[in-house]
């Protein structure tokens, strides 16, 4: 029998929680394409071949916000 190899992708979304004037707020990034201007998202990326979500997840939002050195704790895995 001959295996089949898969291609899987993987991503990273961050929720980054802050409270500012005691509410709560959640960052989000411009995802704008020409299409639709008002467009946000979560910041994240694609997980590549040789790193781990940590790894992925603070590439993600340094790339997406310029932030970094910042608390991460993974909460859930979905799959």
């Amino acid at each position: 029998m001959q295996q089949q190899e898969h291609n899987l992708a993987v991503t990273t979304d961050i929720a980054v929680f802050t409270l500012r004037d005691e509410c709560l707020h959640l960052m989000l990034v411009s995802a704008a394409t020409n299409a639709n201007e008002n467009y946000w998202k979560l910041p994240g990326d694609l997980l590549a071949n040789d790193e781990d979500l940590e790894t992925c997840a603070k590439r993600a939002l340094q790339k997406s916000t310029g932030l970094c050195d910042l608390y991460l704790e993974q909460l859930y895995t979905f799959g």
